[in-house]
């Protein structure tokens, strides 16, 4: 069952992301192209001034939201529990500001708005003050941006309802801790001072005990003496002749 549980909140969270990135797209589509043909009139010989808006340019916070969207599902893969509850409250929401936003423009706008978006496209030359605008929708663009406003609010929705059963990323994925820097090896000479000096404030004496050669030689003369035979050396140098002092040979 725990299996099946997982296996469920994975193809939810797809349906979630593969939601907000299309419908981002789709309002991305729909916004760059042209959502109001504005026409004025204006006097013979001139020909009617006629400029086609495109969403971006009718209302910019449309286009914005797409982007909002577009990040929000992948940001919901990257966040756990109260971040991606986060996230889906803030999909929701875009989603209903692009169809909020979207709809007024299936009639129009008005003589105002109308002359600003031909200033700020070309400028309204020729046309005589008071004239009045008309402006045609094209409504096959503006609902494809409220196509992709709906599937976007979808998605926050079921990520909202869902998101608390849905898996989150594993550890692998989180950002490198940073490691605490290795200690480098001590030389060992380094290491002989550092005991000689921990000697030292212990009260021991670290040099190696030095030989006597007095004593040596008094404890040397002290075996001859008890074995009665000279060394070696005194042999060679007496002419190699017996203790008892025969010559040799």
């Amino acid at each position: 069952m725990t299996d099946r549980r997982v296996a469920r909140g994975r193809r939810e969270l797809a349906a979630a992301v593969v939601g907000c990135v299309l419908g981002g797209a789709l309002v991305l589509w729909g916004v760059g192209r042209g959502w109001l043909t504005i026409s004025a009139p204006r006097p013979h010989p001139l020909p009617p001034l006629q400029r086609t808006v495109t969403g971006r340019a009718v209302d910019p916070l449309v286009a914005a939201m797409a982007v909002v969207a577009l990040a929000g599902g992948i940001a919901m893969l990257a966040t756990r529990r109260v971040g991606r509850l986060l996230v889906a409250l803030l999909l929701t929401g875009s989603g209903v500001v692009v169809v909020v936003r979207s709809i007024p423009s299936l009639d129009g706008v008005s003589t105002s708005r109308a002359a600003a978006l031909l200033t700020d496209h070309g400028g309204i030359v020729g046309v005589p003050a008071g004239a009045a605008f008309s402006t045609s929708a094209h409504p096959g663009w503006i609902g494809l941006s409220i196509a992709g406003g709906v599937l976007v609010a979808a998605a926050g929705l079921l990520a909202l309802a869902r998101a608390a059963r849905w898996p989150a990323m594993g550890r692998r994925y989180d950002a490198p801790t940073a490691a605490a820097p290795s200690r480098p090896a001590e030389p060992s000479t380094e290491r002989a001072h550092r005991e000689l000096w921990d000697a030292l404030d212990r009260g021991d004496d670290p040099t190696p005990p030095a030989v006597d050669a007095s004593a040596a030689g008094e404890r040397a003369a002290g075996d001859v003496a008890a074995t009665g035979r000279g060394s070696p050396t005194d042999a060679v140098n007496h002419g190699g002749s017996d203790p008892d002092g025969s010559a040799a040979g």
